[in-house]
C-alpha cells in the first residue's frame, strides 16, 4: 500500500499557508496585548486625575440651556450639620464654572451648588456634593434640572447618592424642578420688580401659593418613592439625609402615614449610625 503525500511543490505551499496564518494570528494577538496595555494605562491615569495626589479638590461644571445674555453664577454650598454658607462662587462662561479647593473646611464634607441669575434668582433645585481630598468632581446637565445632573466623582457617598437618585422617577424628580425653578422666577419678579402695580403682587403671590402646592402633590410621590427605595440601598450620607428630613417632617404634621415605615427604617441602622 502506497500513501500519497503530494508532490515538494504542494507541500512547501501548504507550509507557506499555515506559516503565513500563525503569523497572522500571532499579530493580532499583539496588537490585542498592546490594546489592553494602553487601555490599562489610561484607566490608571483616569483614576490618578480623578484623585488628586497634592490633595486639591477640583469641581468643574457645565449647564445647558440657559438663556443667552444673562448672567449666571455658580455657589458652592458648605454644610456643617444643616447649617449651608456659600463658600466660592464663579461666574459662569459659556455654561461652564470651576471651583478649586486647596483644603476642605471642617465641619463635614457635604456641599451643594447653586445656579443663580445676576438677580439672586434661583435657577436650579441645588444638587448635593461630598467631598475628599483629592477629589475631581465632573458635573453635567440642563441647567433648569441640575439636582439630577450627571455627576461624575470618586468619593463613595456622591457614587450612593447618584445610584438612589437614578433609581427614582426621573418624570417625577424632572416635573418637581420645573415647578421649582418656575416658582422662583415668580417669586424673584414679585420681590424686585418695582414696575409691577400691587394688584399684580398679589396675583403672583397667589400663583407662588398654587405652584407649591403642586411641589407638595409632587413631594408626596417621591417621599413614597424614596423610603420604598431606603430598604434596598446601603445607609450612605445621602440616605441618611433623606430619612432625617422625613422624620423632621413628621413633628412639623407632614406625611404622618408614614411614620411606621421611618421608624422601621431607623430600628433597621447599625448601633454605630444611630
Amino acid at each position: 500500500m502506497f500513501l500519497f503525500l503530494g508532490s515538494k511543490a504542494e507541500i512547501s505551499t501548504k507550509s507557506l499557508v499555515l506559516f503565513s496564518s500563525v503569523t497572522y494570528l500571532w499579530g493580532i494577538m499583539q496588537i490585542l496585548k498592546r490594546l489592553i496595555i494602553c487601555l490599562l494605562a489610561a484607566l490608571m491615569m483616569l483614576s490618578c486625575h480623578m484623585h488628586r495626589q497634592d490633595g486639591r479638590v477640583v469641581v468643574t461644571g457645565k449647564a445647558r440651556g440657559l438663556a443667552d445674555g444673562d448672567t449666571v453664577v455658580a455657589y458652592l454650598f458648605h454644610f456643617d450639620g444643616e447649617v449651608g454658607r456659600s463658600i466660592m462662587r464663579d461666574t459662569l462662561q459659556r455654561g461652564r464654572f470651576r471651583f478649586e479647593l486647596d483644603s476642605l473646611p471642617s465641619g463635614g464634607n457635604r456641599f451643594s451648588i447653586e445656579l443663580c441669575s445676576g438677580f439672586r434668582e434661583v435657577l436650579c433645585l441645588s444638587p448635593e456634593l461630598y467631598l475628599e481630598p483629592g477629589a475631581h468632581v465632573r458635573m453635567k446637565g440642563l441647567g433648569r434640572h441640575y439636582y439630577t445632573a450627571r455627576i461624575t466623582s470618586p468619593v463613595k457617598d456622591q457614587k450612593l447618592r447618584q445610584r438612589f437618585i437614578r433609581r427614582m422617577s426621573r418624570d417625577v424628580l424632572e416635573k418637581h424642578q420645573d415647578i421649582f425653578v418656575d416658582r422662583e422666577a415668580v417669586i424673584s419678579k414679585r420681590e424686585y420688580d418695582r414696575s409691577i402695580t400691587g394688584e399684580e403682587r398679589d396675583s403672583l403671590y397667589r400663583l407662588a401659593s398654587a405652584m407649591l402646592k403642586q411641589m407638595d402633590s409632587l413631594n408626596a410621590i417621591l417621599t413614597r418613592q424614596e423610603l420604598e427605595l431606603m430598604f434596598s440601598e446601603p445607609p450612605g450620607q445621602f440616605w441618611m439625609k433623606q430619612l432625617r428630613s422625613n422624620a423632621k417632617g413628621l413633628s412639623y404634621g407632614y406625611n404622618k402615614e408614614y411614620r411606621p415605615v421611618i421608624e422601621k427604617l431607623y430600628d433597621g441602622l447599625p448601633a454605630e449610625i444611630k
